[in-house]
């Protein structure tokens, strides 16, 4: 450990929501679940949303129905419910179609990572 010089560990990127899908057997299960999103983050150098699951991560763009519904949702956090767990339903795996769903089993506070997201922490 001493006297022996490290470089920068690499952190290993999630699998967008296509490359994972697309990973799995064609009758897998996995995707019979609800993912709940661990963290998401916020537009910034680049003007996207990311919802990141244990999974995949899934990009909102600009022109996706859902972002300006999370742009209200996490610049007031409060009305929203900051204890709200966030879930992805999948329901189709070849259109990659999904439905956002309200985890209530789920009980937890988003915290603010920076500038830049929110982690969903459990109790």
């Amino acid at each position: 450990m001493f006297g022996k010089e490290y470089g920068q560990p690499q952190r290993e990127k999630l699998p967008t929501l296509k490359q994972y899908v697309s990973s799995l057997p064609k009758t897998s299960k996995a995707l019979q679940q609800t993912f709940q999103v661990e963290i998401v983050w916020l537009p910034g150098k680049f003007d996207n949303f990311t919802l990141q699951t244990h999974a995949f991560r899934l990009v909102i763009t600009p022109k996706h129905p859902l972002y300006e519904q999370l742009a209200i949702a996490f610049d007031d956090l409060e009305e929203f419910g900051a204890n709200r767990s966030i879930g992805l339903d999948i329901k189709d795996r070849t259109t990659l179609s999904f439905e956002v769903a309200e985890m209530p089993t789920k009980r937890g506070v988003w915290k603010q990572i920076g500038q830049s997201g929110f982690r969903f922490e459990s109790d």
